[in-house]
């Protein structure tokens, strides 16, 4: 975790240590598996609360592949957004696109505004940014 982190260093995390910001537990309907998918993670308002400084107001996450997004305050507020750490109850790795995932919490097909969305779900993160 870089940027405008809660002490401003920068940041090797694990994912217990990203986990002690909160996890919850939840069942997400997956839109490119299209089925309901146990996940286990961290939220986004969370994340920031416990690693951010309060300045945040954006993050940008980077995957592996060098695939990047930037989620506006605004957005962690209205979507319920989980940054995934147990894939089926599990830690998971590269070989299922982990070791952490972006997903939707109450992603529904049928909502314009989600379906819009879809080109937020990220996998395989590798970097957290703080803004």
């Amino acid at each position: 975790m870089t940027g405008k982190t809660f002490d401003g260093a920068t940041h090797d995390l694990t994912v217990e240590e990203i986990d002690s910001a909160g996890v919850v537990h939840e069942r997400v309907f997956n839109p490119y598996e299209k089925l309901r998918v146990r996940y286990a993670g961290v939220l986004l308002d969370r994340l920031v609360a416990k690693f951010g400084d309060p300045s945040v107001r954006s993050i940008k996450i980077s995957a592996i592949d060098d695939y990047r997004i930037e989620f506006d305050k605004t957005e962690w507020e209205q979507y319920r957004i989980l940054f995934v750490t147990r894939l089926r109850g599990e830690r998971f790795g590269l070989e299922k696109k982990g070791p952490a995932r972006i997903v939707y919490v109450d992603f529904d097909p049928e909502e314009e505004a989600f379906r819009l969305r879809l080109p937020n779900w990220l996998w395989m993160i590798q970097e957290v940014e703080f803004r």
